[in-house]
């Protein structure tokens, strides 16, 4: 799909010119709303509602890696391939 890879560059973009990820949270929820109702439109998927307990699951941190793989600043002893 060529509008999802659009929207994927987009993200990329935004997620090399800032470390505050406070900062593109609004286009980043945005294009996420984008690409969900691509996915309802052309894949039959379906939008569902969280229950209190499983939504606080869904903003929880989770640590940014590399391209690699890597945990950031974690270097390759963190790397959990062979």
């Amino acid at each position: 799909m060529t509008s999802l890879r659009i929207v994927d560059r987009v993200v990329d973009g935004l997620r090399r010119t800032t470390d505050d990820p406070s900062t593109v949270r609004q286009a980043l929820q945005g294009l996420g709303a984008y690409a969900g109702e691509v996915f309802v439109r052309r894949f039959g998927a379906r939008w569902v509602d969280f229950d209190a307990e499983t939504y606080g699951l869904s903003r929880r941190r989770v640590p940014r890696r590399s391209r690699r793989g890597h945990a950031r600043g974690a270097g390759r002893a963190a790397d959990p391939s062979p």
